[in-house]
């Protein structure tokens, strides 16, 4: 399976031309009271919505199914231990509540990465790149 997943990725990078990425604004998964995940906001361009979207059907063609949910994408950058009591994140809505970050980063590669959760937190591995070619 990741065979195949490699192989879609590559087709849809060598397709897609680089691009800049929008960053702005903090958030929190499911929410800033009850964090998961704190991000880091990204813009839905539309070359980032059309790469997504490739992404997503090529993976489609090969029997994965397609995502239901809403488009918002992100970088995480921190998750939540649940050892934290409610009262852990007081305020943290109104510190979110004026955009405290702008900023923008080129895209090159869409990296295939493998997330595994455990007690000791996530651990991401990048398993292989692939860089973007000229559309």
């Amino acid at each position: 399976m990741r065979l195949f997943v490699a192989l879609i990725l590559a087709r849809v990078a060598a397709g897609s031309p680089p691009f800049v990425a929008d960053l702005s604004g903090f958030g929190a998964f499911p929410t800033v009271r009850r964090p998961n995940v704190l991000w880091l906001g990204v813009e839905p361009t539309p070359a980032l919505r059309c790469l997504k979207q490739d992404v997503e059907w090529g993976l489609g063609d090969a029997g994965f199914e397609r995502e239901t949910r809403a488009f918002h994408p992100h970088l995480t950058i921190g998750r939540v231990e649940r050892e934290n009591g409610a009262g852990a994140f007081r305020g943290l809505d109104e510190m979110l509540a004026e955009p405290p970050y702008a900023g923008s980063v080129q895209v090159k590669s869409v990296e295939l990465m493998r997330s595994q959760t455990s007690r000791d937190g996530a651990q991401y591995t990048l398993l292989s790149s692939y860089p973007l070619g000229e559309g």
